[in-house]
């Protein structure tokens, strides 16, 4: 009944599910490969390194958003040049940081953003997605980059809504009600505090329950 804790280790799941879940499964880590069953049914291999949970889910009603953190960078105008020149002022020439030779070398590294979003939320999409990139921006420049190579946002069906605001490695949930205004910041407050746990306490490790000050 508290916050959870747990060692590193590395995760292959095997998961068969009815052909209507095809391409509406999420998990923590990366969609190796999909076996073609002759039962109506086919199988996802995720695969994750270096996480301390995995977790999965399905829904045959999700509408799904594939979106790359560099050229949603690229097609918006809200990058702070001025926040990352004084980081790379900082850093240039700084030990264990010679790779930093201008701003371009502090941008996070490329990341897949994966949206599963209910489909009467279809209004919610784009703030869904601009909040995970900004996450993964200013995180990146202030934290250090996010080091895997997709995350996962989950939006929970209307009548499991109690498993929104969850974070596990690699995939969180979010939440959201349709027809908030957009200065209520809601999906994008939940957002940002879920994708916040992929730096505490899931690259830093830090147990939740005995120093919740870092939660």
């Amino acid at each position: 009944m508290t916050e959870f804790y747990a060692d590193y280790g590395s995760w292959r799941l095997r998961l068969t599910v009815p052909e209507r879940y095809r391409d509406k499964v999420a998990a923590t880590g990366t969609r190796s490969s999909n076996v073609e069953n002759n039962s109506g049914t086919v199988t996802y291999i995720f695969t994750a390194d270096d996480v301390h949970d995995f977790a999965w889910t399905a829904d045959p009603d999700f509408e799904v958003f594939e979106k790359s953190f560099r050229q949603m960078l690229k097609e918006n105008n809200w990058r702070d040049y001025e926040l990352e020149q004084s980081i790379a002022e900082s850093l240039i020439g700084a030990p264990g940081f010679e790779h930093i030779t201008s701003m371009e070398d502090l941008l996070p590294r490329e990341t897949k953003i994966i949206l599963m979003l209910q489909p009467e939320h279809g209004e919610y999409a784009d703030r869904y997605l601009e909040a995970t990139v900004k996450s993964l921006y200013y995180f990146g420049l202030k934290y250090g980059e996010y080091p895997y190579e997709t995350i996962t946002v989950i939006d929970p069906a209307h009548n499991a809504r109690r498993t929104g605001g969850m974070e596990y490695p690699r995939l969180f949930t979010g939440g959201v009600r349709k027809g908030n205004a957009a200065r209520t910041l809601s999906p994008e407050g939940i957002t940002v505090h879920e994708f916040g746990h992929q730096f505490w306490y899931g690259l830093v490790g830090n147990d939740e329950f005995n120093h919740a000050w870092l939660d």
